[in-house]
């Protein structure tokens, strides 16, 4: 099917001239459109666009920091209650003989022979810090006893086992094993620290 022809019969000048101006009005009026009304609105529209892909970017990242808040806060809160009974597990001054003796009496209930239970000679430590929630310093101080046991090899298991069931905290440090003279038994040689707190300004 064949298009029809479309042609333009401008018989004058004048009829001429009246079409040009009316193409360039046209044209005039569709190039301030697009300048003063297109454009604007497609830069406002993409601006508009890249603010909200921002907000949800920075939105999704606050999601992330609230929920990584949550985990933070839970394994504070867990530290501390840790802390608390850690701490409740130091005695003071007044309950170091009691803490000490605990480690003998112990010793004694696995049938086990005590050698030595004396001062040691490597040094005290101690630390200072505040507790959480408290205002005053509390020292933490790390008594070191030689400890020489006889036995065998299942009473010592179970002694130090239940040396961590003690009211008390304790540390083992520089344990050693090894047959007696009389090679009836075994020895057991260790370093164990009890644990001292005070409060201090």
């Amino acid at each position: 099917m064949k298009m029809p022809k479309i042609s333009l019969n401008l018989t004058n000048l004048r009829e001429q001239k009246k079409f040009i101006v009316t193409v360039s009005v046209t044209s005039v009026i569709l190039l301030v459109w697009l300048l003063a009304i297109q454009l604007p609105l497609t830069r406002n529209y993409h601006q508009a666009r890249s603010k909200l892909e921002g907000l949800e970017v920075s939105n999704t990242e606050i999601r992330a920091l609230q929920s990584r808040l949550g985990v933070l806060v839970e394994q504070r809160n867990k530290s501390v209650k840790n802390y608390a009974e850690i701490l409740r597990m130091i005695p003071g001054s007044e309950g170091v003989s009691q803490s000490v003796s605990a480690v003998s009496v112990l010793a004694s209930e696995h049938n086990l022979r005590m050698e030595m239970f004396n001062p040691s000679a490597v040094s005290i430590e101690s630390e200072k810090f505040v507790p959480v929630g408290e205002l005053s310093n509390v020292l933490v101080e790390k008594y070191p006893i030689d400890v020489s046991l006889e036995g065998d090899y299942r009473d010592f298991g179970f002694f130090l086992d239940d040396l961590k069931k003690l009211p008390y905290l304790y540390t083992v440090k520089n344990l050693i094993i090894q047959p007696t003279i009389t090679g009836n038994a075994l020895k057991l040689d260790m370093v164990i620290y009890a644990y001292l707190q005070r409060e201090v300004g």
